[in-house]
């Protein structure tokens, strides 16, 4: 087998730095750092302490990335399902083109796959619930519609068949929606459907929702492809934010903070797809690319829209204004996100733990969320159209909100103000608990590791993390730009990427 080397280290597998003895050779053997710290007999060769000091402080990369690894299967042929004749299938899936996937996400070696699951779907009488079944009668769970992990973003293209009757009635309804928003111009399409399915029976409410789903397809495909897309951005830029000369560790209340703002920064990329999606196709009263959470944002649309007082310029010019308010935009998706919150509170306890354990011992902790707001800024860095130039333009959001201070609404910097940012989540008050626990486990780490680096040769740290970044450059690119072709500025503190 052939590693890097640079003098006593080498880089084994999956990027991980291993440390070998003083007159040792490598080994014709698998290098695995879970496997070496858990037989160290078998690798006498290592220097076992060293290296467990050195991954501590130049982790592991968890994205390793291959430029030739690129594949999009998201275009593969559907299906071909056979159902009988009193049954109605849905079956399509929009169309993803290349150009549709990021030039970052292509460089980076992401892999696209589609997952088609078939379910029936019947309202069960007994449980009140519908039941997903397969073409054999036996049930079906549905899948998360997004999913990533290992470089590989997976998306469930959800294959619906309906009995006929059960089709009929939800188109049915479906009319009734469209022929009530019609008439109603400042009625929302899901202000109609609620008043529609208000009137209907329990059974119909919960068989619309799944017609509904096939109908909704094509927008909420795109945004949960750019919805992971930016997760696997934030986590690539941020893991490279270790290479950085005064990158610090982050405190454990922001290590929560960023297990929010990643989410958030994601949710936020499929309110931005949405409105570049409107503002780039100018059909201003076609509001089908906005999702359920954005409806007070179609409610101001259709208020523009509807005042007669207004020519179509003017209101062109009140939308374009209402949408390109950027930091307005960026406090209402906080707004929305909270009631996202205590579905991840579990979650994020658990990630926080591992982050924690992953800390590297030599770095600083920072005192006045000095690191947290340059991860923060790499985080809410989108691409935005532009209504005036037609072009896309990249910006830093993570600066500015509207928030409380002094008892008025206005724009404030959240650098100079990270209070406001508790109007939305207070994380201290959320997390009490973890947080005092997870600094309880820090403080024992630290005595722990402390041996650990009792003899440890400051030198390798320096030449371990030189091997580490040519290791991970030589494995994806000729040059980092191939891949980071945006550059994110954080005006406080100069960082770019």
């Amino acid at each position: 087998m052939q590693y890097d080397t640079e003098g006593n280290i080498f880089v084994g597998n999956n990027g991980e730095l291993f440390v070998l003895k003083p007159y040792q050779t490598l080994k014709n053997k698998s290098y695995a750092l879970k496997q070496v710290l858990g037989a160290p007999a078998v690798y006498p060769e290592i220097d076992i302490s060293a290296t467990k000091a050195l991954s501590l402080e130049i982790p592991p990369r968890r994205v390793n990335l291959d430029r030739d690894n690129y594949l999009n299967e998201l275009n593969k042929p559907l299906p071909n399902i056979q159902i009988g004749a009193d049954k109605v299938l849905f079956n399509s899936f929009p169309h993803i083109s290349d150009e549709f996937i990021s030039e970052f996400a292509q460089k980076a070696g992401l892999q696209f796959r589609r997952q088609d699951v078939y379910n029936h779907a019947e309202f069960d009488e007994n449980t009140k619930k519908i039941k997903y079944t397969d073409l054999k009668g036996k049930p079906v769970d549905i899948d998360a519609q997004g999913l990533s992990y290992d470089n590989c973003i997976w998306i469930t293209n959800e294959i619906i068949s309906l009995n006929k009757n059960d089709y009929l009635a939800a188109q049915k309804n479906e009319q009734a929606i469209r022929d009530l928003e019609k008439a109603n111009p400042l009625l929302t399409y899901w202000e109609a459907k609620d008043q529609v399915l208000a009137k209907r029976s329990l059974k119909e409410q919960k068989l619309y929702n799944v017609y509904e789903r096939a109908l909704m397809k094509e927008h909420e495909v795109k945004r949960t492809i750019l919805h992971e897309i930016k997760h696997f951005k934030n986590n690539f830029l941020i893991e490279s934010r270790q290479y950085k000369e005064g990158y610090k560790n982050l405190s454990v209340k922001n290590l929560f903070n960023r297990c929010i703002d990643d989410e958030r920064s994601a949710s936020f990329e499929e309110l931005i797809y949405s409105i570049n999606t409107y503002l780039e196709q100018e059909k201003y009263e076609d509001y089908s690319m906005f999702g359920a959470p954005a409806q007070s944002l179609v409610q101001y649309l259709k208020r523009i829209n509807a005042k007669k007082e207004l020519t179509d310029e003017e209101k062109k010019q009140k939308i374009v204004k209402y949408f390109t308010n950027l930091p307005k935009l960026m406090s209402f998706e906080y707004i929305q996100w909270n009631d996202e919150l205590p579905k991840y509170i579990e979650d994020f306890g658990g990630i926080v733990k591992e982050e924690a354990e992953r800390l590297p011992y030599l770095k600083e902790t920072e005192q006045n969320n000095e690191e947290y707001f340059q991860q923060r800024s790499i985080m809410y860095s989108y691409r935005i159209y532009n209504p005036e130039t037609k072009k896309y333009d990249y910006h830093d959001l993570s600066q500015q909100i509207y928030g409380q201070v002094e008892t008025d609404e206005k724009l404030v910097n959240v650098c100079e103000h990270p209070e406001v940012l508790s109007e939305y989540i207070n994380v201290d008050k959320v997390f009490q608990k973890d947080i005092a626990e997870i600094n309880k486990l820090l403080k024992l780490k630290r005595v722990r590791e402390s041996l650990d680096f009792k003899k440890f040769d400051k030198t390798l740290l320096a030449r371990g993390k030189n091997l580490s970044q040519r290791w991970f450059q030589r494995s994806i690119a000729r040059r980092k730009a191939d891949y980071v072709t945006q550059k994110v500025y954080v005006q406080s503190g100069g960082l770019t990427l």
